[in-house]
């Protein structure tokens, strides 16, 4: 499932909902979790080494 947000330009998906579970609900849980235990330091690097992770495995 998904949800939808309509804009100016038309409907944009905001959301996608696998087996119950919202992806932005997910992302705003793990973030949260994260800046509670690392601060927003941690966050960010938390952020930038899954990017690098995702950059590697594309070579």
């Amino acid at each position: 499932n998904y949800a939808l947000e309509k804009h100016a330009d038309g409907w944009k998906v905001y959301d996608v909902i696998v087996a119950g579970v919202s992806l932005v609900t997910n992302y705003r849980d793990t973030f949260k979790q994260e800046v509670s235990n690392n601060g927003i330091d941690g966050l960010i690097t938390m952020l930038s080494n899954r990017n690098k992770q995702l950059e590697s495995g594309r070579k």
